[in-house]
C-alpha cells in the first residue's frame, strides 16, 4: 500500500509539472486597464500571468490597422492586479524602418506567450540537451546551432544577455530552458527572469566535459586572429557561468 501510494504521489506530482509548463504554452490576452504614465508602468488583470513574463502590446489605428508598439514586462502581482513596464526599445526592430512612436493607452492589447511554442535549450552536454527535450514533448525546440551560428555571426565567444534577446527575437522564439546545477530553469526570453524551476540532475555533466559556451553540433571555430585569442571565454566554465547568468538574469555581466 505504501509502494502504491508512493506511486500514486510521484503522478500527481508530474502532472503537476506538466500543467504548469503547458500553462505558459496558453497564449493570453488582456487589456491595459490603467497607466501611470510618470513610471510608465501599466496595471493589467492578473489572471494567471507569471512575474518575468513578457508580453507584446497592439494598438489599435483604425478599424483596419494595428500594430506591435512596444514591450510590456510583468514585475509584480498584487490583489488579482498585475503591473507591467512599457518599453518601446528594440521592438521589432527593423533597420530600413523607424521604431514605433506612438505610446500604449488604455485599452490596448497585450498578448503574452504567442511566442511560447518555440524554445531554445542551452545545456552543457548531448546527454542533457537530449534529456531537457525528452522530458518536455509539448515544446517545439528549435536546434541550439542556430544559436551558435548567430555567435557567430555577432563575434563572441561568452552569450550575454542582450545576445540571447537578440536570438530570440531572430526566431520569434518565447522561452529558454538553461541547465544549471542541478536545476532545469525556464527563462522568459526577453526578461530574462525565471518562470519555473525543476530540480534536473547535472551529475553526469559535472563528471564529464561539457561543451563551451554550450551544447551545439557546431564548434566553435576560433579566427586565429590577435581579437579572437584576447575575446572573453568564460563560459568554458559551463556551470560557473551560467549558474551566475541565471541568478543574475539582465544584470550579468561576464
Amino acid at each position: 500500500m505504501k509502494y502504491l501510494c508512493h506511486i500514486c504521489i510521484v503522478h500527481i506530482c508530474l502532472f503537476s509539472i506538466t500543467l504548469g509548463i503547458d500553462s505558459l504554452q496558453s497564449p493570453l490576452k488582456v487589456n491595459i486597464q490603467e497607466i501611470d504614465k510618470k513610471s510608465n508602468i501599466a496595471e493589467l488583470p492578473a489572471m494567471d500571468l507569471r512575474i518575468g513574463e513578457t508580453g507584446l502590446v497592439w494598438h489599435k489605428f483604425d478599424e483596419n490597422y494595428k500594430s506591435i508598439i512596444a514591450y510590456a514586462t510583468i514585475i509584480r502581482i498584487d490583489s488579482g492586479v498585475a503591473y507591467a513596464t512599457l518599453d518601446n526599445q528594440d521592438v521589432l526592430e527593423q533597420k530600413y524602418l523607424p521604431l514605433p512612436t506612438n505610446k500604449p493607452i488604455i485599452n490596448d492589447e497585450i498578448f503574452f506567450r504567442t511566442l511560447n511554442n518555440l524554445a531554445f535549450i542551452i545545456a552543457p552536454t548531448l546527454e542533457s540537451y537530449d534529456r531537457v527535450r525528452m522530458q518536455h514533448p509539448q515544446v517545439q525546440f528549435l536546434n541550439s546551432d542556430l544559436i551558435m551560428g548567430y555567435l557567430f555571426d555577432v563575434g563572441g565567444f561568452d552569450p550575454k544577455p542582450k545576445f540571447f534577446n537578440k536570438v530570440c527575437q531572430v526566431y520569434n522564439v518565447g522561452l529558454l530552458y538553461v541547465v544549471t546545477t542541478n536545476k532545469l530553469n525556464i527563462l522568459d526570453c526577453q526578461s530574462l527572469v525565471v518562470l519555473q524551476q525543476y530540480d534536473f540532475d547535472t551529475s553526469e555533466a559535472k563528471s564529464n566535459k561539457t561543451i563551451a559556451p554550450f551544447f551545439s553540433r557546431v564548434q566553435y571555430a576560433s579566427s586565429g586572429s590577435l581579437d579572437g585569442v584576447l575575446k572573453s571565454k568564460k563560459s568554458r566554465q559551463y556551470f560557473e557561468y551560467y549558474d551566475t547568468f541565471v541568478a543574475q538574469g539582465k544584470d550579468f555581466k561576464p
